[in-house]
């Protein structure tokens, strides 16, 4: 999977986007992915996540 490196420029004063451009992309496995989501997501690995879904 690739995803795109943002650069995001935001008015310090107001708050409000300025502008966005992509500056570069990253290549990593799906599973890096899916991982990196799950723990956003949650605050726990998909091991600690399955078990709780696996008890409730």
């Amino acid at each position: 999977m690739k995803l795109d490196i943002v650069r995001i420029s935001i008015d310090r004063r107001n708050g409000k986007e300025i502008g966005k451009e992509v500056i570069g992309q990253k290549a990593i496995e799906d599973k890096q992915f899916k991982e990196g989501c799950v723990r956003f997501m949650t605050g726990l690995s998909i091991d600690e996540s399955y078990q709780i879904i696996k008890e409730g």
